[in-house]
């Protein structure tokens, strides 16, 4: 069973985050959110959120 972990940033503060595979769980838009040009470019309106970290468990 695999799950993703991920840790996500707001001014300094982080929260880790389980999120279980069978979600399906698009990675690719949070790695894209993790950039704020990115995240502006899709229309975002969190750009002051990023990406700390991303981990595959298995």
């Amino acid at each position: 069973m695999k799950s993703i972990q991920i840790t996500i940033c707001k001014n300094g503060e982080c929260n880790n985050y389980r999120i279980p595979k069978e979600y399906g769980f698009d990675l690719v838009d949070m790695i894209a959110l993790s950039n704020p040009a990115e995240a502006k470019m899709s229309g975002a309106t969190m750009p002051e959120y990023y990406i700390e970290k991303i981990e595959i468990e298995e």
